[in-house]
């Protein structure tokens, strides 16, 4: 896939290259080298890239949000009582290790990517821990380890010194796969095959689950201690602590987004055109027909029990937790969204293939569209609303009014990894260098 520089972003680029004094290439692209400091960090204006204060409605060429389709739902049951307590935005329920402050994959099981601490200030390195091949999105235990996942099969666990703590043997994890950690201290990482693998939390196997056909999506953990896990050929597997299979489910089209987890252990899930939701028993509580493939994506839980999730043609959909459509906004042109990630003031941020990020209220309006290079996995976003996302140029932040806090640009590839944000601020981020790099105080 081919991702075109707009206007903006040529002057993003042009600004950021003015002020390193660098030029070339960055991971056999053509146009931009980064070069760097010896610490490999730099501060950029706070107004560089900003498209302006928020329009609060969309701009010519986007959609406004649509009523609600007639399209119905298939064979629906008793509605979810809605997904998270607003009240409590960050509580990650019982399923995940207490004081870890990023526990999986988009912190909690609801996948909103929002930290309760403040993350880096400046785009500074902390260190730099090479893997043996291209590294995760990280995981952070309550001790401050860092987990990533690497292509060279093995898990690493990392000391907050950025010393090496021990690797797992044998193929045990993938880079395309956070690890999650459960309450338990217990990091269940999935493998480049077909293996979901409980590790202890001294480095020592507990137990390996084989699913029938290769893992495809980061763990969740549900907040009965449930790990679920989606595979390509065979659909979501629920998989108990202790290792045993509690169900399965294989629907029509059999490779699954990574599931999302309300707090009332409603469990969501895309496949192809159907966003599903089920019990936690595996009984199916209603699916809902989607208007395009949302496979690509994930869905993300809001605040007051609202799904969205993304689709390949560049639409985020918003589904009420009865499964009824609420409204659907078109971000960018025919192409894959990002997951969405909610801000603390329920503002959503979702990237597009059309090289932008985008700020959406919670009803669906546009507040502002901005440049972001190449769209990432997904964004994290901190206790003061910066919203922190990886790129193919390096990872950025980004202030709630759009704009630019700092750039960070190592001299490789961040890639797709999203970020993660520890308890002290710091913010880790897998690269395709075979890295993981720690940026903050």
């Amino acid at each position: 896939m081919v991702h075109q520089r707009t206007p903006q972003v040529a002057a993003l680029i042009a600004s950021v290259v003015s002020i390193l004094g660098g030029t070339v290439s960055c991971g056999g692209r053509t146009g931009l080298v980064w070069t760097l400091p010896s610490d490999a960090g730099v501060s950029v204006s706070s107004s560089s890239g900003s498209t302006g204060a928020p329009t609060g409605r969309s701009s010519s060429g986007a959609t406004a949000p649509s009523s609600a389709s007639s399209g119905g739902i298939i064979a629906p049951t008793s509605g979810s009582s809605g997904g998270v307590d607003a009240g409590n935005l960050y509580s990650c329920g019982p399923g995940a290790q207490a004081g870890a402050p990023w526990p999986m994959q988009g912190r909690c099981a609801t996948r909103t990517g929002l930290s309760p601490y403040v993350g880096a200030q400046t785009a500074t390195t902390k260190w730099a821990f090479a893997t043996g091949g291209a590294a995760s999105s990280a995981a952070i235990a309550a001790d401050g380890t860092v987990y990533v996942g690497s292509s060279d099969g093995h898990l690493y666990a990392i000391n907050p010194d950025g010393t090496e703590k021990w690797a797992s043997v044998g193929d045990t994890s993938s880079s395309a796969s956070s690890p999650a950690i459960g309450a338990d201290g217990t990091i269940y990482s999935r493998s480049s095959g077909n293996s979901l693998y409980a590790i202890h939390p001294d480095g020592s196997q507990k137990w390996v689950f084989a699913a029938m056909g290769p893992l495809n999506t980061s763990p969740a953990i549900g907040t009965d201690g449930t790990i679920y896990v989606g595979t390509t050929f065979f659909g979501l597997y629920a998989i108990n602590p202790d290792g045993s299979q509690k169900w399965n489910f294989t629907p029509d089209n059999p490779s699954p987004t990574p599931p999302a987890i309300g707090t009332d252990g409603t469990i969501y899930v895309g496949a192809f055109l159907r966003l599903y939701a089920f019990n936690p028993d595996g009984s199916q509580k209603w699916a809902s027909p989607m208007k395009s493939d949302v496979s690509s994506s994930a869905p993300t839980i809001g605040a007051d029990g609202t799904i969205y999730i993304g689709s390949r043609d560049s639409v985020l959909y918003a589904i009420n937790a009865d499964g009824t459509e609420k409204w659907v906004f078109q971000v960018g042109e025919n192409g894959s969204t990002s997951y969405c990630a909610i801000g603390p003031d329920g503002t959503l941020y979702v990237g597009a293939d059309d090289s932008s990020l985008y700020a959406l209220d919670p009803d669906g309006w546009q507040k502002w569209k901005l440049p972001a290079f190449v769209m990432g996995l997904s964004n994290a976003i901190d206790a003061d609303g910066i919203i922190y996302g990886g790129t193919g140029f390096g990872l950025y932040a980004i202030n709630p009014d759009s704009s630019q806090k700092w750039v960070y640009a190592p001299s490789n590839d961040i890639g797709s990894a999203a970020p993660a944000i520890g308890a002290d601020g710091t913010v880790y981020v897998g690269s395709e260098d075979h890295g993981l790099y720690a940026i903050g105080p």
